[in-house]
């Protein structure tokens, strides 16, 4: 399979709750049916620059496929309206939802949504809302309050580097408790929008009507299994009623890396997957 292959591109200005939302819509060739369309909803901060490369080239695998998928700069990031210092957690989700909405009325009836790290929980909230498909999860992030310390800890790496001193975890926490931003590696967040990252927790999507949900993770080696923390956090998720499946994925944490790595063992998972979606029947 070719990543050269021909396809459909569309880059546009969607109207978004909030102002204009950046959006890039990659198809089948023009007059090629699509049979399912997949909205990504993507990483946090710096690491949804790192990804952009690996999840256009999974976005066009998954065009190869039949699908078509939406590529959305939710408010505040990359070109779309607004600064990240006025971006919040429900805001990203409205703007989530008016891309379903363009990919619903565009493209085709049957929505996906495509998670990676923290996106993954905002996919996960669209698709408790009963009107989507499937569920792919890149590396997701199950911990909200976890990922906000680690955060954080970018500032502190950065001050103790600097001449005027070092803040530590504690005092950015007492900052944004009382309603002062914090500037974190060039992004300033605001309290609300920490606040509601640190409420993440995968755990409260046990017993939720979701569809079926792809799991994909990286390990070091192949023999590695998935890591002990999202394999307990999945055994609940089965034991709540919910369908897995879950795939390793052998690279290293592109997401993370300063230089911009290709995960082609995620490409390939992902293609898998999108075969699978696409021979499964469509239920009413």
């Amino acid at each position: 399979m070719s990543d050269d292959a021909p396809l459909s591109l569309d880059s546009f200005h969607l109207d978004g709750p909030n102002g204009r939302l950046y959006a890039l819509a990659l198809s089948p060739p023009r007059g090629v049916a699509t049979e399912l369309s997949v909205l990504v909803c993507p990483p946090f901060a710096e690491e949804q620059n790192r990804t952009r490369r690996a999840v256009q080239l999974a976005a066009r695998r998954m065009v190869r496929h039949g699908c078509s998928v939406l590529l959305l700069d939710l408010h505040g990031t990359g070109d779309s309206a607004g600064d990240f210092a006025h971006a919040r957690w429900e805001g990203w989700r409205a703007d989530l939802e008016a891309g379903a909405a363009w990919l619903r009325a565009h493209r085709s009836s049957r929505v996906a949504v495509w998670g990676i790290r923290l996106g993954a929980a905002l996919a996960l909230e669209l698709a408790s809302s009963g009107t989507c498909d499937h569920v792919l999860l890149w590396q997701p992030v199950m911990k909200g309050a976890l990922y906000l310390n680690q955060f954080l800890r970018l500032r502190v790496a950065a001050d103790m580097l600097a001449a005027d001193g070092a803040s530590s975890v504690d005092v950015l926490r007492a900052e944004l408790a009382a309603g002062r931003p914090v500037e974190i590696a060039g992004y300033e967040v605001a309290p609300a929008l920490a606040d509601a990252i640190a409420t993440v927790d995968l755990d409260s999507c046990a017993g939720r009507m979701l569809p079926a949900i792809d799991w994909v993770e990286a390990v070091v080696a192949p023999e590695r299994p998935l890591g002990a923390a999202s394999r307990a956090l999945i055994e609940r998720w089965r034991e709540s009623g919910l369908q897995v499946r879950e795939r390793t994925a052998v690279a290293q944490p592109f997401w993370a890396t300063p230089e911009i790595v290709v995960p082609e063992s995620f490409l390939d998972a992902t293609g898998e997957i999108v075969r699978e979606w696409m021979r499964a029947p469509v239920t009413a």
